[in-house]
């Protein structure tokens, strides 16, 4: 056939296999702390390296959305806190619950809330649909 690759047609590449947006990977991580800090009242803080393994995501990646929801206000670092991992770690603050908790009202301010959370990690975090 003249113009027609012989080889096998490439699959569209499925979300799981994608690289996470920084939205996603934002919206995900406000969920973890969020969801850790509903859970854990006592104990919220999740070390740096504990939410790279459990998201599976490369740290540059996490340390940089950390950072901006961080700067953000939505989240806090935790310096004198030690867990297996080190010492550090990160959790919601009171405008990172609100944020999580009304939604809707706050996609405009921030725009990360209009991602979903991939389904991969819906399953590893065993999140219903907040």
């Amino acid at each position: 056939m003249r113009g027609k690759s012989t080889t096998n047609p490439k699959k569209p590449k499925d979300k799981a296999d994608s690289v996470l947006s920084d939205d996603e990977i934002r919206y995900s991580i406000l969920t973890l702390l969020y969801k850790k800090a509903k859970e854990s009242p006592d104990s919220r803080i999740l070390h740096r390296k504990k939410i790279v393994e459990i998201l599976c995501i490369p740290e540059n990646s996490v340390y940089f959305n950390l950072n901006y929801l961080e700067e953000a206000k939505l989240i806090e670092k935790v310096d004198m806190f030690y867990s297996s991992e080190g010492w550090g770690g990160d959790r919601v603050t009171a405008s990172g619950i609100d944020v999580v908790e009304h939604k809707e009202k706050n996609k405009n301010c921030f725009p990360f809330l209009n991602a979903t959370i991939p389904i991969q990690i819906q399953n590893k975090i065993g999140l219903i649909n907040l």
